[in-house]
């Protein structure tokens, strides 16, 4: 993943006002690995349920997922292995 990509994500969530619970790093990192399946490409499935957030990732597609899933409060959590 490009790193401009985390800092586009980064200075939004700062724009947005959001204080994360863990870091902004995590964080970031979260989103983008929610976000970077091949589930969410493509046009939407209304069968499966999946796609609609265009053909390739995108900071834009990117950001209107975590608003649809609820904001940054859904992906404020650390991984546990």
């Amino acid at each position: 993943m490009a790193v401009d990509i985390m800092k586009i994500i980064a200075d939004w969530v700062s724009e947005q006002g959001y204080e994360p619970k863990t870091s902004i790093e995590n964080l970031v990192q979260m989103i983008i690995a929610h976000f970077d399946n091949p589930d969410h490409y493509g046009e939407y499935d209304t069968e499966t349920g999946c796609g609609g957030y265009g053909e390739v990732f995108t900071a834009e597609e990117c950001k209107r997922y975590v608003e649809e899933s609820g904001g940054f409060k859904e992906f404020d959590y650390f991984c546990q292995p």
